[in-house]
């Protein structure tokens, strides 16, 4: 389990993400890790972010280790590898995830899955702004053990929100993620129930974002959703997969600002509840 958000407006764009991952351990076992990275930028001087969900480690190497080394060669710093240097006057968004996804997916993802190693779906979600571009763009990948899936690419757009996370998508979509699952075991298409749902999560989203909305407001809002994200999965029927801080990249035309929040704890404690005091 994991969440990530991402709003996109006119000016930018806004990437949320938890960072609580779960490792398989001892057959059926599971144990839960804070502090994993899931947005990750690119390089210091192109204001292009991507954020992963799915499989978080891939032969033995984290997703947070091998994107370094991604880091490294755009900024020309690996030996070797010459040709992955950026040049942020030309470079799109379309050129790097290819570059990205491939390396990732050819170089590790296929070696451990033809190893015998079992993966789950690697997603890639690359935004941010392209050389000469005014407006932000998207590209999209996922990573499977037959396939690499895409590039779903799109430029802009007034405003543009993805996500995944079961609270998330209920705030979003206002329904249940679980409803697509009992409607399709009842016989409804696939394709009508996500073209439905679609045109749902759209109206919410016109209450809650506008075109022209400041970055700082976009901003402000990813981190109250995901916090409700991060609460909510506490008290949900499913494992507590979801929580450690708040991981946030703003981005706008000229640079990429990291921020890290911790998720404001509502809690009460026994001792408090029990005498009546209050918290403030």
């Amino acid at each position: 389990m994991t969440s990530v958000l991402k709003i996109s407006v006119q000016d930018g764009l806004v990437f949320a993400a938890d960072s609580r991952t779960t490792v398989g351990h001892n057959g059926n076992r599971v144990r839960v890790f804070d502090g994993v990275k899931k947005i990750f930028t690119l390089h210091s001087d192109f204001p292009v972010a991507m954020a992963t969900w799915g499989q978080n480690r891939i032969g033995g190497l984290s997703v947070e280790r091998l994107m370094r080394e991604v880091q490294a060669r755009l900024s020309g710093a690996s030996v070797g590898h010459a040709d992955w240097k950026l040049d942020v006057s030309v470079a799109t968004i379309s050129d790097l995830g290819a570059k990205v996804a491939n390396f990732l997916y050819h170089e590790h993802y296929l070696k451990a899955v033809e190893s015998g190693e079992k993966l789950e779906e690697l997603y890639l979600h690359f935004a941010g702004f392209s050389a000469g571009k005014m407006h932000p763009g998207h590209a999209e990948y996922c990573l499977t053990p037959e396939h690499m899936h895409g590039p779903k690419e799109s430029d802009g757009g007034a405003v543009q929100v993805n996500f995944t996370g079961a609270y998330v998508t209920r705030l979003m979509v206002g329904t249940d993620v679980r409803v697509m699952s009992a409607l399709v075991e009842a016989g409804v298409a696939k394709e009508v129930i996500q073209d439905s749902m679609k045109t749902v999560g759209t109206a919410t989203l016109r209450d809650l974002v506008s075109p022209g909305m400041p970055l700082s407001e976009v901003a402000a809002l990813a981190r109250g959703v995901m916090n409700t994200e991060i609460t909510l999965s506490r008290f949900g029927p499913e494992p507590d997969m979801v929580g450690g801080d708040i991981q946030m990249v703003v981005i706008d035309k000229d640079s990429c600002r990291e921020m890290k929040f911790k998720p404001i704890d509502f809690q009460i404690p026994p001792s408090v509840w029990k005498r009546g005091h209050r918290l403030y």
